[in-house]
């Protein structure tokens, strides 16, 4: 993994970790609205360009929306 890789991990882990602070906090339970609003807020300034940069970053949030939006269609 690249340097600019790990880097863009750790920045969407961190928006990924705050974001559900924030959305749990709302309502003392997961808001998966709020969470999927504040994510797509946080990653405006982070849009993969034509050099890839902020491709890992994207990859990561994407992951973590497809992870809530499987749970919340469990039984």
């Amino acid at each position: 993994m690249s340097n600019e890789a790990l880097k863009e991990t750790v920045i969407a882990q961190s928006q990924i970790i705050t974001a559900l602070i924030a959305a749990v906090r709302k309502k003392d339970a997961l808001d998966l609205t709020l969470f999927t609003d504040l994510i797509e807020q946080m990653r405006v300034p982070h849009k993969e360009d034509e050099t890839g940069k902020n491709k890992t970053y994207n990859q990561v949030i994407e992951t973590a929306k497809s992870a809530c939006l499987i749970r919340d269609q469990q039984p």
